[in-house]
């Protein structure tokens, strides 16, 4: 049950819920009767999970490099109409039913969806974040507490890259720069 809410495990994580509370919402959800034994699980689930403070993610953030690139387009296309195309700035990803193009030129293409005017966010980190769990998610968790948007999101090997709509750059600068990210 607390698996499920990862907000509870981040709260719990760093000792910022009253377990007494927890019991009892748990309680209550999966009609369990016996109070001492759901406290006596969540006190377990404590000690078990990892004590990551997420200070290396932190430390990863500080030392990584923010670049900005405006004027993205993203397609989402067809298998089918997914071809080589080449632009100065061009990534493509392929899903199992669609593939999308990301890129700085229009491009002549049946599309299901397009995003203009995008924003693409890279940041640039050391090879030491392969090893650090919960990078992305921490990111993703910092930027939606402060109401931005991520339209498409990708990485490659040390960068972490973001597109999201161009009145969410200030945004997106500010939690950045509060992260540590230079």
């Amino acid at each position: 049950w607390i698996r499920e809410r990862p907000f509870i495990v981040y709260t719990l994580k760093r000792s910022l819920i009253n377990y007494s509370s927890l019991a009892r919402a748990i309680q209550k959800e999966l009609e369990v009767k016996n109070f001492n034994a759901v406290i006596a699980a969540v006190r377990r689930f404590k000690q078990d999970i990892v004590q990551h403070t997420g200070m290396e993610i932190i430390d990863a953030l500080k030392s990584s490099i923010l670049e900005i690139r405006t004027g993205m387009i993203v397609y989402i296309v067809n298998q089918t109409e997914a071809k080589e195309f080449r632009g100065r700035h061009f990534h493509i990803i392929r899903g199992s039913e669609a593939t999308t193009i990301i890129t700085d030129v229009e491009l002549d293409v049946d599309y299901i969806k397009k995003y203009s005017n995008l924003v693409e966010v890279r940041i640039r980190s050391k090879k030491e974040l392969e090893r650090i769990p919960g990078f992305v998610a921490f990111l993703y968790s910092a930027l939606a507490e402060r109401g931005i948007n991520i339209i498409e999101t990708y990485s490659c090997y040390t960068d972490t890259i973001f597109c999201i709509d161009k009145r969410d750059l200030p945004g997106i600068i500010n939690a950045l720069h509060e992260l540590g990210v230079k």
